[in-house]
């Protein structure tokens, strides 16, 4: 792996490109190159990309199967911008240009995914058989998405639309490391075509994974998922009345270390999230457009010891209460939005959101607290000329704890071309503290000591000023030759962030200290030379400066350089495909507090690089459809972080199980 570098991909990808010449002569109707997507994230109304005032990253369904994942977490490790982090238990969470965690805002169609623990929604309890496409916008969106929206948005849009009047689906999926996935759906739609009726089921397995075989310790823990999808949906001409019922339950199975008697503990998670939403919207008429919805979202999540004799294989629960913990929450989604969007000079969009959250547990002070705000957001765009778009907006919110806070947001878009657009924004974030950062009451004994780690109902709101500056170019050659180009910036700066603070007589505190700040770029560039071939590669670079704690400050910014690329190939006569997705990851500067001293020590996490390839086919008239490939080819497991003074290790961090190969076979009737 150490002698594989990131210009020999940058070399295949050259060499490829010259297939161009020969397969010029193919004449068929199989195109590489997209339609233009339509995103409906922070839009007055579903809107081309082209001409959207954010700049939107889509991953579409083509390049879900191609990049054989079955969650989001499988999905994202190739993006540029984003980085992702593995707890073991808790699962694996995205930083967006730098920012991490709490201030990364997850939705399924525009609507919160809850149930954070340790700050983290798991993008593993995400999959994709229902999504189709995702949609990700860097940066702050408070103005429509409201706190946690302080880093960006990661919003997935499931498939809710059909044209038959029947369809059928059964896949299955196998991947070497342990994954058995099965899923399927039925949908029916009436003579009339205003009602739509859809199913649809799943169950996905792994088998967990330890990277030494010790026969029972895994650095990745077993899973078993269950999900189930019910969709309805009733057409009024333009305007859709829909209920969605969301199931998801999971099982995951952490095994201990057995001690000198041959016994240990082994504990069970079990996690159970339930949504239901209920959704108004569409065109009225002469371009007004209605967006209403209510949710309900259950989450409960519990687990429990049992003390396990290896010796006769007898197990038994616990009957210790502190060795089993409940988590509950749920949370009430109310929002409406009504907008005006056409090509005129004045548009707006005027909305209210209003959010109840509550949480029980026995780590919970009182057992139990909750939280609600309201909110009323209003955006206009005023289009003084044809190529030139100013668009303005400010979300005003009250809560049931904090003071009222506003979040105001300025978006600019100029044409300067009918193929370039140039995009540059302002916006301000806020993050209201958890339930868990305000409430907390954790208590932890080991040996002789018990350790406290306790909420604080005195802390502030995380503010943050956001600028970003996007150039976006397209070009398209008389030989149907297309160039994408696309060059960002960046720069955030986070206030009254909530961290830790030391640890003083075993007790820890959540504080209002860390001042975080991150800015870079990137750019990202895709060729279609001909019809059957696309080629695409990014760089990007990212420097975040942290005043860590109440004693420590590190005032210098540290920086992290990442590139990826892809490409994909199509066989038209053989209705086939193949692709390869490349990442480099480069070496990531850092700092840690040595408990034993005290001092800061710079620290520099390893330089990794991931590789995945695929192949997918189609048979009997796209009744069939297969893709099967390979994962992590450069079988990369956990990184190392060392001190860059000593370079010894401080520090592995879990990032992936090794080389895999995988298939997909999908069946539809």
């Amino acid at each position: 792996m150490n002698s594989f570098t990131p210009y020999i991909f940058i070399l295949i990808l050259s060499c490829l490109s010259t297939l161009s010449v020969k397969a010029q002569k193919l004449s068929d109707t199989l195109n590489l190159q997209q339609l233009e997507e339509i995103v409906i994230t922070a839009q007055y109304t579903p809107e081309l990309i082209k001409a959207s005032v954010y700049p939107i990253k889509v991953i579409d369904q083509n390049e879900i199967r191609a990049r054989g994942a079955t969650n989001l977490r499988e999905l994202l490790y190739h993006e540029l911008n984003l980085q992702l982090e593995q707890k073991s238990v808790f699962g694996a969470s995205p930083e967006v240009q730098g920012v991490a965690r709490e201030n990364v805002k997850i939705l399924i169609d525009g609507v919160p995914v809850i149930g954070r623990l340790n700050g983290i929604i798991d993008l593993t309890q995400l999959p994709l058989d229902e999504i189709k496409q995702v949609e990700i916008i860097e940066g702050p969106s408070s103005v429509y998405y409201g706190t946690n929206a302080l880093a960006g948005v990661i919003n997935l849009i499931t498939y809710k639309y059909q044209k038959e009047s029947l369809t059928a689906r059964i896949e299955g999926y196998y991947e070497t490391i342990g994954q058995f996935n099965l899923n399927g759906k039925i949908g029916l739609r009436n003579k009339s075509k205003k009602d739509l009726l859809r199913l649809a089921v799943a169950r996905n397995y792994f088998d967990g994974h330890a990277l030494v075989d010790t026969m029972r310790l895994k650095e990745w823990e077993s899973r078993d998922q269950y999900l189930g999808n019910l969709y309805y949906i009733h057409y009024f001409n333009k305007v859709e009345l829909s209920n969605t019922t969301n199931f998801f339950n999971e099982e995951l199975i952490h095994p201990g270390q057995p001690d000198a008697a041959n016994t240990t503990t082994d504990t069970y998670y079990q996690t159970n999230r339930w949504k239901n939403d209920l959704t108004l919207k569409g065109q009225l008429a002469n371009n007004k457009y209605l967006d209403l919805t209510f949710s309900y979202s259950d989450y409960l999540r519990y687990n429990n010891d049992y003390h396990v004799d290896l010796n006769n294989g007898e197990s038994l629960l616990s009957d210790k209460a502190s060795d089993h913990d409940t988590t509950h929450f749920d949370f009430w989604f109310f929002k409406g939005q009504y907008s005006k969007g056409d090509s005129s000079k004045f548009n707006f969009t005027l909305g209210y959101d209003l959010n109840a959250e509550s949480t029980e547990g026995g780590r919970i002070l009182n057992k139990k607290q909750s939280m609600q705000d309201y909110a009323f957001f209003a955006s206009t765009r005023y289009r003084p000329a044809k190529t030139f778009i100013f668009q303005p907006g400010l979300r005003f919110t009250f809560n049931s704890i904090f003071s009222p806070f506003l979040a105001p947001a300025v978006n600019l878009k100029w044409d300067p071309g009918n193929n370039t657009q140039f995009r540059a924004s302002w916006a301000q974030g806020y993050r209201a503290p958890s339930l868990k950062e305000l409430y907390l009451d954790f208590h932890m004994s080991s040996g002789p000591f018990t350790y406290h780690i306790l909420g604080n109902q005195e802390l502030n709101v995380e503010h943050s000023n956001n600028f970003n500056l996007a150039l976006s170019h397209q070009l398209k050659t008389n030989s149907n030759q297309t160039l994408n180009l696309n060059l960002s910036s960046f720069y955030n700066e986070i206030n009254n962030m909530i961290a830790l603070s030391d640890m003083v007589d075993f007790t820890r505190f959540y504080v209002n200290i860390n001042r975080h700040k991150t800015y870079g770029g990137k750019a990202e560039l895709r060729y279609i030379p001909i019809q059957t071939l696309s080629l695409s590669g990014g760089l990007s670079r990212i420097a975040r400066y942290n005043h860590f704690t109440e004693d420590y400050a590190v005032p210098v910014f540290v920086a992290t350089t990442n590139l990826n690329g892809s490409l994909s190939y199509c066989f038209p006569k053989q209705k086939a495909s193949a692709s390869i997705f490349y990442k480099y990851n480069g070496v990531r500067p850092g700092f840690i507090i040595d408990k034993s001293t005290g001092e800061i020590i710079e620290t520099l996490r390893q330089p990794y690089q991931v590789m995945d390839a695929s192949v997918t086919k189609t048979f009997r008239n796209n009744s069939f459809h297969l893709t099967m490939g390979a994962k992590n080819l450069l079988n990369v497991t956990n990184i190392e972080t060392i001190g860059n003074q000593s370079g010894q290790a401080h520090g592995t961090e879990l990032y992936l199980w090794g080389r895999s190969a995988f298939v997909r076979l999908q069946f539809r009737f």
